[in-house]
């Protein structure tokens, strides 16, 4: 709950901010636009088109928040997993659910969605969801890296 509230609360500032500087909705200039920077297709990035409109340094202070907050996350799902603690394991998806959406990874929703089911008889299923996000981990926190790094040399080029 506090994830949500952080995130929501970081977004309202911004738009905020962008109110007082007199930016309307119909015509927000952006400082570094998100579609002025090719993103990997590895991330959704159509998600950014419309979502972001802090410009690509906010997309990029997200995919820090990301890989920052990430790690912490799934270690609680993996030690709800590994306990088979069903409170634990559906709170830590839950919580995942947002930091994969911030990043324009939606592809892991079916599988967060099923380890937030609260019926007991899907233990299997369970597990392989779990299982199928931890087999692309490498990729994921890759690629994140990798997009970092492109975003940081586009900002400071375009500066």
């Amino acid at each position: 709950m506090k994830m949500h509230t952080h995130y929501a609360n970081a977004l309202s500032a911004r738009l905020q901010e962008m109110k007082a500087k007199g930016y309307s909705s119909g015509s927000i200039q952006l400082d570094s636009k998100p579609h002025d920077f090719t993103f990997s297709s590895f991330f959704e990035s159509s998600h950014f088109q419309g979502f972001y409109m802090g410009g690509l340094p906010h997309v990029l202070e997200l995919f820090e928040i990301f890989r920052t907050a990430f790690p912490n996350k799934w270690d609680s799902l993996t030690k709800g997993m590994n306990c088979g603690d069903e409170l634990q394991i559906y709170h830590a998806a839950h919580n995942l659910k947002p930091l994969f959406r911030m990043i324009g990874i939606d592809r892991f929703n079916k599988h967060l969605n099923m380890l937030t089911s609260k019926e007991s008889d899907l233990g299997e299923e369970k597990l392989a969801a779990f299982q199928s996000i931890e087999s692309r981990l490498p990729q994921i926190m890759y690629m994140t890296a990798i997009e970092i790094a492109r975003m940081k040399n586009f900002i400071k080029a375009t500066a």
